[in-house]
């Protein structure tokens, strides 16, 4: 069978970057900041967790995560976007208009770099975890779309 990498938030990104050596067909990433840098939202916990060695903060499901400074360090060795423009596959970007974590423009561009490999869809109200009823329908359509190879 084909393998197909679908990862949402920063477990996109990582798909992003592991894409490629996978030998995967295609990429599904779902509100993730392939950029790794977080400008607009995390980046002053990245600065705490290099200062102090780390920071506790929670991305809005209500579970506090630790981000360590060697987390912070080692994201920063990785370039998202360009691993995303060498990866050969199609991809599908969903991202929530919503999404208070990672801005929707972060999808837009990721598909920038793929030009016609790279389709974004954005879910209108939908925030950063994708978690309501409608968000999960959307989702659903576009990705079995996406896969049946109708996009």
């Amino acid at each position: 069978g084909r393998l197909h990498l679908a990862g949402h938030s920063l477990g996109g990104a990582v798909s992003v970057l592991a894409a490629e050596a996978a030998g995967a067909a295609s990429l599904i990433v779902l509100a993730s900041d392939v950029t790794l840098r977080f400008e607009k939202t995390l980046r002053p916990l990245f600065d705490r967790a290099l200062a102090d060695g780390a920071v506790t903060f929670d991305p809005g499901d209500g579970v506090p995560r630790k981000l360590t400074r060697a987390f912070v360090e080692d994201l920063a060795k990785h370039d998202g976007l360009a691993a995303a423009a060498s990866f050969p596959g199609p991809l599908l970007a969903i991202h929530g208009d919503r999404d208070a974590l990672v801005p929707v423009e972060v999808s837009k561009l990721l598909a920038g770099k793929l030009g016609s490999r790279a389709r974004v869809e954005v879910v209108p109200g939908g925030g950063h975890l994708l978690s309501r009823q409608e968000d999960r329908a959307v989702i659903r359509d576009q990705v079995l779309s996406f896969l049946a190879g109708k996009s």
